[in-house]
């Protein structure tokens, strides 16, 4: 089973809502990034191995 990524799901079905703005589109993808940028801070710091007690 492939893993469908978030842009993937939205790209995939907004064809389904043809009266949709693309606000809420916009506003995952933003939310998509901001967990980017936080994962990739939380692993810069070594943050992950403390919170996980690896």
């Amino acid at each position: 089973m492939r893993i469908t990524t978030l842009s993937e799901f939205i790209l995939d079905r907004q064809h389904e809502f043809p009266h949709a703005t693309g606000e809420l589109s916009r506003i995952l993808g933003a939310v998509e990034l901001a967990a980017k940028v936080v994962s990739r801070e939380v692993n810069k710091a070594g943050l992950a191995e403390d919170i996980l007690g690896a």
